[in-house]
């Protein structure tokens, strides 16, 4: 076989895991797009049973990577093998868990093949009505929310990083995305790891750390691209170091004039709450979203939410109202205070 370009000769056969793929059974077509690792482009899965599924396949070629490079490529495979959600992109295979092919160069990367492919480029070629940018927010709450529930931080929440394909958001792109350890709250950022300021949380930029509540304000900058209709945050202010010192000392960024007001409200109050104990968790958004999103878009319709590929039930909605949103704040000061007089703040 070839490795580095080179002829190695395998004496004794290595076991094929239970995730790897064979790279027969892929067939590379066009190129979508490049990056750090190589390239991304389409092409066709054939499983087992001869079915042939159209995917994207993420390219890592070792001889052009450096040995970080690699381990962020196989963290992220590891990481998204985790995932099994409508609104976060997945892998294809025999099953959930296959879905990498290492057995020679380059390195591959076997996913599900978004139709419309970045959030940010569609929202920037096609106009979308207020009900659909709010579908569009509340599918990336519910996709968020199942990588927390795993226990992953995603480090890098933004409209570039996530996937648009039959008319549902995708979470996207787990480069940087790191597993919680056992009692882990954070994941420490390199000295030398370059950072997405205007999509940091005011802690993040102070402490270089990322946390559950910093990938939800920066789900809250991606809400905000989703009704500037892909618009870069904060264009025109100046340098990064200007935008870290609006944000730590309270500026915030203002919705577009068709953002309903309860909705902007949420985002501003309790998703960029400058208080990262206080500040909701992507459930508590999620569920408010859940409850309110029919009556904010005048829609009476039963299951509000399929087409998006969300998945709360019509039993949690009901009236809302700003009380609601005073309520996540208030039942998290409650928490936090809880939890400093136990010893556990």
């Amino acid at each position: 076989m070839q490795l580095k370009g080179r002829n190695v000769l395998l004496k004794r056969a290595i076991g094929r895991h239970e995730w790897e793929l064979s790279h027969s059974a892929i067939k590379k077509g066009d190129e979508l797009g490049s990056g750090a690792f190589g390239v991304v482009r389409t092409g066709t899965f054939t499983a087992a049973d001869g079915t042939v599924k159209n995917v994207a396949i993420k390219e890592a070629t070792l001889s052009k990577c450096t040995k970080d490079q690699i381990k962020e490529f196989m963290n992220e495979a590891r990481v998204m093998r985790k995932f099994k959600h409508p609104n976060v992109i997945f892998f294809y295979g025999e099953n959930s868990q296959i879905c990498v092919a290492v057995g020679q160069e380059p390195l591959m990367i076997v996913m599900d093949l978004a139709t419309e492919g970045a959030l940010k480029d569609h929202l920037q070629r096609q106009t979308r009505s207020v009900r659909s940018k709010l579908y569009m927010c509340l599918g990336a709450a519910s996709g968020l929310s199942h990588v927390h529930e795993r226990n992953v931080v995603h480090c890098d929440v933004a409209a570039r990083n996530c996937l648009f394909s039959e008319n549902k958001v995708k979470i996207a792109d787990f480069g940087l995305a790191r597993e919680l350890e056992h009692k882990e709250r954070s994941i420490k950022l390199r000295k030398d790891q370059r950072l997405p300021i205007k999509w940091l949380a005011p802690e993040t930029m102070i402490e270089r750390a990322c946390t559950k509540k910093s990938d939800v304000w920066a789900y809250g900058v991606l809400c905000w691209e989703i009704f500037s209709n892909g618009a870069a945050p904060y264009a025109g202010v100046g340098s990064n170091n200007i935008v870290a010192r609006k944000v730590i000392t309270g500026d915030r960024l203002k919705f577009s004039d068709d953002t309903p007001e309860e909705f902007a409200e949420l985002i501003t109050n309790c998703v960029w709450n400058g208080d990262a104990d206080i500040r909701c968790s992507i459930q508590q958004a999620m569920l408010w979203m859940d409850r309110n999103i029919s009556r904010l878009v005048g829609s009476d319709t039963a299951s509000v939410h399929t087409s998006m590929g969300a998945t709360a039930t019509a039993s949690n909605r009901g009236s809302g109202d700003r009380s609601s949103r005073r309520s996540i704040t208030a039942d998290n000061k409650n928490s936090n205070r809880r939890s400093k007089k136990s010893g556990r703040g």
